[in-house]
């Protein structure tokens, strides 16, 4: 698989994204967005900041620990650099 050769991660990573099994951790989403030349916002499909910081609030409820410190990691990041 291309994209799993130039993020570094292996095919099987990649399915266990796909099916929700795991989640990329933050330096694999920024490589993503640079692999296919987007933006976080436009990655989760929003339009700004409060956007983003939504999404990311929803998902919060249904998620395994793992998912939350992820999300948590992200908002936090929102908050402070974009």
């Amino acid at each position: 698989m291309k994209q799993a050769k130039a993020l570094y991660v292996s095919r099987q990573a990649i399915s266990r994204w796909e099916t929700g099994k795991s989640i990329p951790d933050y330096e694999t989403l920024l490589n993503i967005c640079k692999f296919y030349n987007t933006t976080l916002n436009d990655l989760f499909d929003v339009n700004s900041k409060e956007d983003l910081v939504r999404v990311v609030y929803n998902n919060f409820k249904s998620c395994d620990f793992y998912k939350r410190v992820f999300r948590i990691v992200i908002f936090l990041f929102v908050i402070f650099f974009l």
